[in-house]
């Protein structure tokens, strides 16, 4: 399809009437193919090409942006980009016709991105100009009254008046379409002005009356305001007002404090982006079923130790075994102080509380991010979790492996561990998966979040991806050195039978594949219906993507004979009676570090992978489209 230098295609707006289908074609295939409710309707426009009146690289892209996040959140949003005035007017009466057509619009979004001013007491919107074509501003306050009585509420948001705007350049313009004479050459003045709104009518301005606003750092492919309603529009419960606060204060943080977004408002109710109370309490449902584990875990515990008492003071003397009802209580409280955190924010966010965004500022390699801290709290919920799935099926294949594993051997306390003790191993694999995936989880999610957030923006989205799969394997690297020697120390240690993998083999995959689900979706401020899906798929192909990575890594290692001989390395010293204690762990733990540079570096894999389905379409909404 031909296009002329605007990028618009000419042929679009030649029979553009009442009817339904000319909005869409219009919007360039704006309809999504996603779900929508007919009841929310937007209006995008983004005028770049202005030449001599200053261009605007990124008002078009700021356009596609928007609509992009609008139509994700439901909204049935038409885009048009680099518009004459005539265009403009036939595209907003089109508009208009198709609100009185559906006749019940709940909510009405107009967007536009581009140059903009004020001329007396009247905000106008500056179209194209092309040479021949006839050049007339469009008064802003006149489409609001239009839109007036044509739904419920009306959101406004303009992305104008930028720093770029030549005034010269137009009046000039107008004077020419005008043939206004010398002396009533008019004197344009930079900003829009406030202006009293309509019942039911919120608009929010990119800046200050008066003020100019920015069209995008260097390198940057949006406006800061763009990115900041981009950033909060899909988090779920965020009432407007404090999505726009929100919004302020990121504007106020990118631009150095050199830009102040500006709000009227007088809407009667709080409105919702993306109303989702149920899926916002995810995580803490996640964090109610560990508590749970570990309840059931404590109580075995103690039973456990119930009966060894009891036959140590019949049968032995006094002898106590409640040690691990100690670890199981600490690991229950630790859920119970998860659930209450999630509890927490879920109330913060009620109130109105600072997002990540506002409270890190600027990421930094060496500094707490929000990224890691979800992924250490998911690590701890996966930790439990994941490690129960595997525990119980390896308590009964010990079992099975034992048959002399009676009551009375299981629970005598003056005989060796030959028989499992299922309260214990449960104990045991909760502070191991803990200890384990808090650090997995939070290297792995702050060095992927570091490489993508700390990069210039504007980079497309395939090396957005490998920047984020490399560190999550850097982080699962980092973490492995510190967890692979500790894990390998205390349970090579252990005299306990070995069991084929392949016995637990599909319980396994299941607990690894939940442990990256809940390290990855401890995002409760973007967790929806969509991501859940898309998570359960990115875990089952993270873990086949982990399994691969890791049976590559480790068929090296025996291929080589690595394994084999540091094994046998470890055994002999460990087991050797002429060195101390403390020399023989120093075997196990030299010999855990390859292991946990190949496992973290397989679960950084995992952690990126499902990481990138989680999040596919946030990151996709950010991305600049092809004109």
């Amino acid at each position: 399809m031909s296009k002329d230098r605007t990028g618009r295609d000419p042929g679009l707006l030649a029979d553009f009437g009442a009817q339904e289908t000319s909005l869409s074609q219009l919007a360039g295939n704006g309809t999504s193919g996603r779900k929508r409710s007919p009841s929310r309707f937007a209006l995008v426009i983004g005028n770049s090409d202005y030449g001599q009146l200053g261009e605007l690289p990124n008002a078009a892209r700021d356009a596609e942006l928007i609509a992009n996040r609008l139509r994700a959140v439901g909204f049935e949003a038409h885009l048009c980009k680099n518009l004459r005035s005539n265009d403009i007017n036939r595209l907003f009466q089109a508009f208009v016709q198709r609100l009185r057509h559906v006749g019940n619009a709940d909510t009405v979004i107009f967007y536009f991105a581009g140059h903009g001013y004020q001329d007396g007491d009247k905000n106008y919107l500056l179209p194209i100009i092309i040479e021949g074509d006839p050049f007339e501003p469009i008064p802003l306050q006149d489409m609001m009254a239009e839109l007036s009585g044509l739904s419920k509420r009306r959101l406004v948001f303009f992305d104008a008046c930028r720093s770029s705007f030549n005034a010269e350049r137009v009046e000039d313009a107008l004077v020419r379409a005008r043939g206004l004479p010398a002396e009533q050459r008019p004197a344009l003045r930079r900003g829009l002005a406030d202006f009293a709104v309509d019942d039911e009518t919120f608009i929010s301005f990119s800046a200050a009356p008066g003020k100019p606003a920015s069209d995008g750092a260097e390198g940057s492919p949006n406006s800061p305001y763009a990115t900041a309603l981009s950033r909060f529009i899909d988090e779920v419960d965020l009432p407007l007002s404090v999505m726009m606060a929100r919004v302020r204060n990121s504007v106020w943080h990118d631009t150095r404090e050199a830009q102040r977004t500006w709000d009227s408002s007088s809407l009667e109710s709080s409105f919702f982006f993306k109303p989702s109370s149920l899926l916002f309490l995810f995580g803490n449902m996640l964090a109610l079923i560990a508590f749970l584990v570990a309840l059931v875990s404590l109580g075995i515990v103690l039973y456990e130790g119930a009966v060894a008492a009891y036959l140590g003071n019949l049968y032995f003397g006094n002898l106590d075994r409640w040690e691990w009802s100690y670890i199981s209580a600490a690991v229950l409280a630790l859920t119970i102080a998860v659930f209450l955190y999630g509890v927490g924010r879920a109330y913060s966010r009620v109130r109105g509380a600072q997002s990540e965004w506002q409270t890190e500022g600027e990421f930094r390699l060496f500094r707490r991010s929000s990224a890691g801290t979800n992924g250490a709290i998911g690590g701890v919920l996966g930790g439990i979790l994941g490690s129960a799935l595997v525990t119980f099926p390896y308590w009964i294949e010990w079992r099975a492996a034992q048959a002399s594993c009676s009551a009375r051997p299981w629970a005598d306390p003056t005989l060796p561990d030959v028989c499992p003790h299922l309260g214990q191993l449960i104990a045991e694999g909760s502070v191991a998966g803990i200890y384990i995936l808090v650090l997995l989880g939070f290297l792995s999610m702050h060095f992927s979040e570091w490489l993508v957030r700390g990069r210039p923006a504007g980079l497309v989205r395939a090396r957005k991806s490998v920047q984020m799969v490399a560190g999550a394997m850097l982080g699962g690297v980092l973490a492995g050195v510190v967890v692979g020697p500790v894990i390998t120390a205390y349970f090579g240690a252990q005299d306990r039978p070995f069991l084929e993998p392949r016995s637990i083999l599909v319980w396994s995959i299941l607990a690894v594949a939940l442990m990256a689900f809940s390290i990855v979706n401890y995002k409760l401020e973007t967790f929806t219906r969509a991501r859940l899906l898309r998570s359960l798929l990115g875990a089952a192909i993270g873990t086949v993507c982990a399994l691969a990575v890791l049976s590559g890594l480790v068929g090296i290692l025996y291929w080589t004979g690595f394994i084999e001989n540091t094994l046998a390395w470890a055994n002999a010293g460990f087991y050797d009676p002429t060195k101390t204690r403390i020399e023989q762990y120093a075997f196990l733990l030299v010999a855990g570090l390859p292991y946990g540079i190949v496992f973290g570096l397989s679960f950084g894999v995992l952690v990126a992978a499902t990481r990138l389905f989680s999040e596919r379409s946030e990151s996709a909404g950010n991305e600049p489209q092809a004109s």
